[in-house]
C-alpha cells in the first residue's frame, strides 16, 4: 500500500510542477511583455518598466519560475496588478461559491442516476428503460451553455419562483442561497446525470445476469431486495470513480454557468481576469485549479484501490 501511495502522489506531484511550468512558460508568449499586456496601450514606458521589475519579467524563464515557485510553496501566489489584491484571498472568496454548486450538481446528478438507473435495469428493454434512454440522451446533447438560459427563462422569468440572476451566500440566508443556486446547479447537473445514469444501468444490467442473482431469485428473495442489496452495492464502484472524476473536472468546468448567472465563482474570477489581462491571478487561478483535479483524482484513485486491492497490485507491478 506504501508502494502504491508513493507512486500515485509523485505522479500528482510531476502533473501539478508541468502545469506551472506551462503555465509560467505561456506567460512569457505574451506579445511585448506581461506589463505591457497588463497596463495596456495607454501605459507610459516608465510604468511598463516598473512594473516589469516589480513582477520580475526582466529576468530569465528559470530565474522568474522558481521564484514564482519558491512564493507559492509558501502560499503567495502574488498580487493582481489591476486591484492589488492577493490572489490567494481572491482564489479563497471565490473558491466555495465554485465547490458549493460542484458538490450539489455531484450529489444531485448521482441521486437522479441512482433512482432512474435501478428501475432502467430492472427491465432492460422495457418502456421505462426506453424513456429514460431518451431524456438521458436530450440531456446529453443539451450542454450547460443551452440549459442555463432556457431554465432562467422558464423558472427565472416567467415563474418567478427563484432569481435570475446572483449569489446569496449560507451565512446569509440558507433559502436563499438554496434558490440563487437552484438553476445553475440543475444546468451544470443535467448532462452528468446522463452519464452516471447509462453508466449504472449497464453495471446494474451485468450484474442482475450473474449466477448469485439467480441463486438469490431462486431462494425466493423479492426482486426489490434483490436490485437494492445483492445488485446494487457491487455496481457502485465505476459510479462512485466516475462521480469522484467529475468532481475534479466541474471545479474547472462551471465557467459558463457562473458567468451566465453571475456567480462570484473561480470560473467568473478566471474570465474576469482574463478580460482585465490579469495575467498574475490568472496564473494563480489556473494553478489552483491544476492541483484541486491532481488532488480529488488521487483521492479517487486511493480510494477505488481500497475497495479492489488488485489496482494497487498491478500499479506497483
Amino acid at each position: 500500500m506504501l508502494s502504491f501511495l508513493g507512486i500515485k502522489v509523485l505522479r500528482a506531484l510531476a502533473i501539478v510542477l508541468a502545469v506551472t511550468v506551462l503555465t509560467q512558460f505561456l506567460l512569457g508568449l505574451v506579445p511585448g511583455s506581461i506589463a505591457e499586456a497588463i497596463l495596456g496601450p495607454q501605459a507610459s514606458p516608465a510604468q511598463i518598466r516598473a512594473l516589469n521589475a516589480t513582477l520580475g519579467a526582466n529576468h530569465s524563464f528559470f530565474v522568474r519560475y522558481f521564484s514564482w515557485l519558491g512564493n507559492a510553496i509558501h502560499g503567495n501566489l502574488g498580487s493582481s496588478a489591476v486591484t492589488d489584491q492577493s490572489v490567494g484571498s481572491a482564489i479563497v472568496s471565490a473558491l466555495p461559491v465554485t465547490v458549493e454548486l460542484v458538490i450539489l450538481s455531484v450529489v444531485l446528478a448521482v441521486v437522479l442516476s441512482l433512482v432512474t438507473g435501478a428501475i432502467a435495469a430492472r427491465r432492460p428493454g422495457g418502456k421505462l428503460d426506453a424513456a429514460i434512454a431518451a431524456v438521458t440522451s436530450a440531456s446529453l446533447s443539451l450542454p450547460p451553455f443551452i440549459v442555463a438560459p432556457v431554465l432562467a427563462y422558464i423558472f427565472a422569468v416567467e415563474l418567478r419562483w427563484v432569481p435570475v440572476l446572483g449569489f446569496v451566500s449560507l451565512t446569509s440566508s440558507v433559502g436563499g442561497n438554496l434558490k440563487s443556486v437552484a438553476l445553475p446547479v440543475f444546468a451544470i447537473a443535467l448532462p452528468e446525470f446522463a452519464v452516471l445514469q447509462r453508466l449504472l444501468r449497464a453495471d446494474l444490467v451485468a450484474t442482475l445476469g450473474e449466477g448469485y442473482i439467480d441463486a438469490a431469485r431462486g431462494r425466493g428473495v423479492p426482486e426489490g431486495r434483490i436490485l437494492t442489496r445483492h445488485a446494487l452495492r457491487p455496481s457502485l464502484i465505476s459510479l462512485m470513480t466516475a462521480a469522484g472524476i467529475t468532481v475534479g473536472r466541474l471545479i474547472s468546468g462551471t465557467v459558463v454557468v457562473e458567468v451566465f448567472f453571475s456567480m462570484p465563482g473561480i470560473g467568473s474570477l478566471l474570465v474576469r481576469s482574463i478580460l482585465a489581462h490579469d495575467l498574475i491571478v490568472v496564473q494563480g487561478t489556473v494553478v489552483v485549479i491544476a492541483i484541486a483535479y491532481v488532488a480529488i483524482n488521487l483521492a479517487v484513485d486511493l480510494a477505488y484501490s481500497l475497495v479492489d486491492p488488485r489496482i494497487r497490485i498491478r500499479a506497483v507491478a
